[in-house]
């Protein structure tokens, strides 16, 4: 009897070890529609999206659904959104925030952005993030990087978070002065939004400057104006008063 009991212990043992080692090594879970994508094993977020909304789930569970703008003016294609998105730090507080690329037309890329909320805990939605066209997101830096294209003209323009506001800083362009090797190899290799199979890799990604392809040609942002503050550059090309990006006097 005690043999049967010794052994019925060591087999339960074993059971316990295997479901314990699966788990661990299991990186996927049910999402609230029962569907499964990758978990992001630094934050455990994955996300489901849909038409009007993204329902956002954490380990598994229903954390918050997040609702698209109704005043945006621009077209979502649901099979592109699919494709690119992610939870990454984009004001560089040390948490992940939320963006999804809603289309890219003639390599113009726009964006719905929301911020984790470290008091309420919830995903804010930024207005003036996702005016923005062509981000690239460089932390090591951390600065957040836009390129548009401005009476036939490449822009990048460099902006900086200050007191929670998205500052502009820089305006890169061959009227003001040119644009650094060093900046556009950051817009290139931080870029958010591009569909991964057409990402170029660091190396393929080199380009001389103002080498630029039509398919990274942007043309100025044209959503509805906001109430987000933002402040100009000293000296800088491109002037943003208090409203939106798109109120006028780009330069």
């Amino acid at each position: 009897m005690k043999k049967i009991i010794a052994l019925c212990s060591v087999l339960l043992s074993l059971v316990l070890i295997v479901t314990l080692f699966t788990a661990c090594g299991d990186n996927t879970k049910k999402n609230p529609d029962g569907t499964t994508n990758e978990v992001f094993e630094e934050t455990g977020f994955s996300v489901v999206i849909e038409k009007d909304k993204a329902i956002i789930s954490k380990d598994g569970e229903k954390y918050q659904e997040v609702e698209y703008p109704k005043n945006s003016d621009v077209k979502f294609n649901k099979k592109y959104a699919k494709q690119n998105n992610e939870f990454i730090d984009m004001n560089f507080d040390g948490k992940e925030d939320f963006y999804i690329a809603v289309n890219s037309v003639d390599g113009e890329i726009s964006y719905y952005c929301w911020l984790f909320n470290d008091t309420t805990k919830e995903f804010d939605y930024s207005v003036i993030l996702s005016e923005l066209k062509n981000i690239s997101v460089d932390a090591e830096n951390q600065k957040i990087l836009s390129s548009v294209e401005l009476d036939g003209e490449e822009h990048i323009l460099s902006y900086t978070w200050v007191d929670g506001q998205l500052t502009l800083d820089s305006d890169y362009s061959e009227e003001n002065g040119g644009i650094p090797d060093n900046v556009t190899q950051s817009a290139t290799d931080n870029a958010i939004g591009v569909t991964k199979p057409n990402k170029p890799s660091k190396t393929e990604s080199t380009t001389k400057k103002n080498n630029s392809s039509d398919n990274d040609k942007t043309t100025k942002p044209n959503s509805k104006p906001s109430n987000t503050t933002t402040t100009s550059p000293n000296g800088g090309g491109v002037v943003l008063e208090t409203g939106s990006l798109n109120d006028g006097g780009w330069y």
